[in-house]
Parts: structure tokens; sequence; C-alpha cells
């Protein structure tokens, strides 16, 4: 009796002169180094990026907010159930990482956030482009190091919402683009989770899940035909995230919350950024003249590609290929113009707006001019537009520098080099090849530290909330080891300080401080006993949210075995010398951020004993006998 051994056997035939089995081939020393290198480069881009500007400055307004909800979390807590969030927390839940990171808190969490810029920077670069991250040469690595310093610009090195709706809307984007351009399952569906882990993260990144379905179904170069099954393994992978953090949510008995707290903001479509730009043209001069000027370019450059395209005559196609270089060599001056003279600071509103609209026009010229439109484009133009969504920061300034890369690629897709309009058909020589080699890597590296400076230079004067770097002369370890590595201002040490001191002086089993301070819960350990770590004004969406404070208010003054903060000063301020007292009297007006001022009423709930601690005003209540 014989064995057939077909061609799909994985045992060879014992029959002499039999093929052996193929093995897979070594990868060599250069695939090794490559790939090293392509390993390294982000990891060591986001570890200087974290020492030099990310461990500066701390705001207490703000950061930390994301540990302070995944504090919660690790504590048992379900959103929306437990406690209130006028959006979906997937960010807290996949920063709940952050607290295993050996070393301190803060400073693990500010690393994290600064790479995320990176990478994010890098699956852009890589869905525009179409070249493998591992595929980057000197100049790739320059430019797209620069778009991610330049997409850091002022904002803290803080891990945020809007910054990992970002960070997971580009990854999945990109992993989805290459798999089905591969072919590969496991990479589109790896890429559909993460489109879908993106809108857990924000409202305002619900149209990811729609751009990857239109890529799912549309996508131009998709090399396999869909199945039924594979359709239905496709959108199990995009809806997983979703309906997991949904099943959560309804399982810890937040059914009827969680509706009522994501629906109840108010709505918004990107207002600034799509009717406020002739009001920001007109204030803004300089930024009027340089989007009039590109836009000229932009339409000269389109009519060039079109003549070239479809010329009449073979002199006519001849000259329009000379001009094309000519044409996109000033298109890309106008545009890093407009990105040289931004002053990267928080809350600049007008250059980010400019280089989305840039992006748009190069897009429509290129595709007036060539008749088709470059897949990744449109959709980091869409990531822009998303970005925008927000209440607190409605400009795409955490993405300008992808913006303006793109822009670049788009300009340039497809131009005529130099070389080819001169010798097209004379191979290079190993002399012209080494040449070419060295003046793309000086390219990058000019790029890489003209832009390092120029961001070490904007931190030197601003940052995010805190002051300039050489007068952030106190480190945080002192107060908390949690905050070691950050260092910051000596008006904002004494406010923290203050806040651990008071926490010292009366124990008690729940402690919370208000309106801001979120960071405080994770660093030194507190449970906060209301449903808000923030009562901020942006965060306190629906009257609901007031319902809920001044209920717990109620029952804490029924339990005891609480302390609560309440702040009498504006946090933005606190690095302003003289501005935080060493002390205030017990009958000083709380701060309010609320405009039904929630932070009086819940004070006046508690009648606990009040006391005055630095520049908080406490009520504090040992355990009530029961």
């Amino acid at each position: 009796m014989t064995v057939d051994h077909g061609p799909g056997s994985l045992t060879a035939p014992s029959a002499a002169g039999a093929a052996p089995l193929r093995r897979r081939p070594r990868p060599s020393r250069r695939d090794v180094l490559r790939i090293g290198f392509a390993v390294a480069w982000p990891l060591a881009l986001a570890t200087w990026l974290t020492y030099a500007v990310g461990r500066y400055g701390f705001g207490a307004m703000d950061q930390g907010f994301t540990q302070a909800l995944s504090w919660r979390i690790l504590d048992g807590q379900v959103p929306h159930a437990d406690f209130f969030s006028p959006r979906p927390l997937g960010s807290a839940v996949f920063h709940i990482v952050d607290f295993a990171l050996p070393g301190p808190l803060m400073l693990g969490q500010a690393w994290i956030a600064v790479l995320q810029f990176v990478v994010s920077a890098i699956a852009l670069t890589v869905l525009v482009t179409g070249r493998p991250w591992t595929r980057f040469g000197p100049l790739l690595v320059g430019l797209t190091s620069a778009a991610a310093m330049v997409n850091l610009h002022m904002w803290p090195a803080m891990t945020w919402h809007t910054t990992d709706g970002i960070f997971f809307a580009s990854l999945g984007w990109c992993l989805l683009d290459r798999g089905l351009r591969r072919g590969s399952a496991a990479a589109s569906r790896w890429g559909l989770f993460l489109s879908g882990y993106a809108v857990t993260c924000k409202q305002s990144f619900a149209p990811v899940a729609l751009v990857a379905l239109t890529l799912l179904f549309l996508h131009p170069r998709r090399r396999d035909r869909p199945t039924r099954r594979g359709t239905a393994r496709d959108l199990a992978a995009l809806a997983a995230a979703p309906a997991a953090y949904l099943a959560w949510v309804v399982a810890g008995g937040g059914t009827a919350e969680l509706p009522d707290q994501l629906l109840g903001a108010d709505s918004v479509w990107g207002e600034r950024l799509l009717t406020l730009m002739p009001e920001m043209l007109r204030t803004e001069p300089r930024q009027a003249w340089l989007l009039g000027a590109y836009l000229a370019v932009l339409a000269t450059l389109a009519a060039v590609r079109n003549a070239a395209a479809r010329g009449r005559s073979d002199r006519m196609r001849r000259a329009a290929r000379w001009a094309d270089p000519a044409a996109c060599l000033a298109a890309t001056a106008l545009l890093a113009a407009e990105i040289a003279q931004a002053r990267l600071v928080f809350a600049e509103i007008a250059y980010s707006c400019v280089l989305w609209w840039m992006l748009a026009a190069a897009i429509a010229a290129d595709a007036w001019g060539r008749r088709r439109i470059r897949t990744g484009a449109p959709l980091v133009l869409a990531l822009g537009w998303m970005v925008s969504l927000s209440y607190g920061y409605d400009v795409p300034a955490l993405l300008a520098g992808s913006l303006g890369l793109t822009t670049a690629f788009v300009l340039w897709r497809g131009a005529p080099t130099p070389a080819s309009l001169l010798a097209p058909a004379v191979a290079p020589d190993r002399r012209a090849r080494l040449l070419r080699a060295t003046a793309l890597t000086a390219a990058g590296a000019a790029v890489l530290v003209l832009t390092a400076g120029r961001l070490t230079a904007v931190r030197d004067t601003h940052t995010y909330i805190d002051g300039g770097r050489p007068e952030l002369t106190w480190d945080l370890g002192s107060v908390s080891a949690e905050m070691r590595g950050i260092r910051t201002s000596p008006g904002t040490h004494r406010y923290l300080a203050q806040i651990r001191d008071c926490v010292r002086a009366r124990p008690a089993g729940r402690i919370a401080v208000l309106p801001d301070n979120a960071f405080a819960y994770a660093v030194f350990g507190l449970h906060n006993p209301f449903p808000l770590d923030w009562t901020y004004s942006m965060e306190v969406t629906n009257p609901e949210a007031e319902k809920l404070m001044l209920k717990r208010a109620k029952e804490l003054d029924r339990e005891g075995d609480y302390l609560v903060l309440f702040q009498t000063l504006d946090t933005r301020f606190a690095a302003q010398p003289g501005y935080v007292p060493r002390s205030v009297p017990p009958d000083q007006p709380v701060r309010h951020w609320t405009k039904r001022n929630i932070e009086a009423k819940v004070k006046r709930e508690l009648h606990g004993e009040t006391f005055a601690c630095g520049s908080f005003v406490a009520v504090w209540a040992p355990p009530k006998a029961r």
C-alpha cells in the first residue's frame, strides 16, 4: 500500500531523490540592521523629545485627567454607571498600560504620549506614500520626525482622548490599507479593530469607522476578492471594540446613563476650520498672502500637468514637463514658509487651518491635473477635520505637521526630476548614486535638526500652562515619587505641595480636590467620592452631572469620612510669581469652572469642619457612627 504525498502534504516522501522541504531563508545582516534601525529611531526620537521638552512644565488644570479615569477603572468602577463622562472612555482603558510601566507614572505617561505622536506620524506617512516603515530612507525619516514635532508643537506631553483618536485612526487605516494591498487578512482585521477602537476614544472619531468601511469595500488596489465569510469577520473586527465597550457598560448598570451622557453634549462640525477662515485671514494678512500665492501657483501646476498629459504637440508637452518641477518648487517653498512662520504655541489658530486648506487644494489640483486621487491624502484631510471637532482646541494643530508633509507628497507625486529631464535614458553610475544618497541624508538631517531646534526654542519661552524651560527649576519628585522627573515652576510646585500637605493633614477614606487637579487621584492614591474628576464647563455637558454631584455630596455629608479641597485660584496662572498664596481665609470664595457654580453648591451641602489649608478651603468630617 502506498501513500500519496500531494503538494499540500506536510510529510516528505521517503523515496530517494525526493525534493527537500523548503525552509524560510534567514534574514541577511543588512535586513536585520534595517529592521533594527526602523524600530530604534522612533523609540529614540520619543525618548529624546520626552527628555528635551516633554518633561518640562505641568498644568494642574488637566494633566493627569486620563490617568484619573484609568485609576477609577482599576478600582473596579464602570464608566457612565459609576461615574460621569461625556465621551466613551476607550482612552482610559488603553492607558491602564501607563500604570504598568516601570518608573514614575507621570513621566511614563509623558513618554507614551510622545511615542503616540511619533507612531501616528509614521503611520500617516506610510498611508500616503505606500512605502513600508522599514524602508524609510534618511530623508523620509527626517521629514516624518519633523512632522511629528510640528504635530506636538506646544501641546503638553500628556495622554489625551484626541491624541488617542489620532493614534488609533492613523494606525488602523495604515494597517487596513497595507493588508488590502497585500491580501493579508490579519493586517486588514487588525486595522479594522484599531479603527473601531478610535470610535471609543471620542465621538468625533466615529467617521473613522465609516472611512474604514469605505476602504474595505472600495479600495482601488485590493488584491483579494471579498467573500461572505471574510466580510463577516471583517465587520466583526471593526465592531469588536465598540461592542465590547457597550457590553461592559450595560453589564455594569449604565444602560440608561450611556446615551444620556454621550448625546447630551452640544454638537460641533468644525465651524472654525470650515467657516471662520475668512475672518482669520483678515486678522492675519501674512497668512492670507501665503495662501493666495500658494493657490495661484497650485492652479498653474494643475494647468501644467494637464498640458503635459493632454497637450496638442510634443513641444507643449515637453515645456510642461520642464515647468512641472519649477511649479512644485514654488508651491513647496510657500508651504515651507507657512510652517516656518508658525510660532507653534498652544491655541495659535491660523497656521494649522491654512495647512488644512493647502492640502485640500493640493488634492483638488492633483485630481484635476491627473484625473485620479491618491488614496491616503484625503484620509489625512478627513482626520484633520475630525481633530478640529473639539470644544477646547477646535483647530487641526495636533496634525499640522502631517498635513504639511502630506501636501508635499501630493505636490511631488509623479513630478519629473531634473535628472530624468536631462538624461532619462542614462542609468546613474555608482558615484552619482553615492552623491544622491549623501544629499538626501544631509537634507533629512537638516530638516530634523532645524525642526528640533525650533521646537526647543519655543519651549524655552512657552509651555502649555507652566513657564518656559529656564523657569522650571523644581523637580516634582519632592511632591510625589510618581511625579519624579517632571520639572515645574516655583509657583506650580508650591500649589502642588499644598495639595500634598492638605491630604496628609486630615486623613480620610474619600478625598476630592475640586474643580481641577484630576492628577491627584492617581498620583497620591486617592479615592474620589464624586462622579466627576474634573468639574470643567466642557466636561459638565448636561444637567444630569450637576444632579449626580449634589446627590453624592448629600450622601457624603450623612456618611462622613471625607475631605474635600476647594481651590480658590485659577491653576492656569499658578506659574506667575507671587500668584499662589501661602494661605487664604476659610471664607475665601471657591474657584468655579461651571456656569451654574456646581462647586459652591457642593460646598454648601457639606457640613463638616471648614478650614483653610494653603490656598485651599477644605471641608473635613470623620467617619460617623452607625
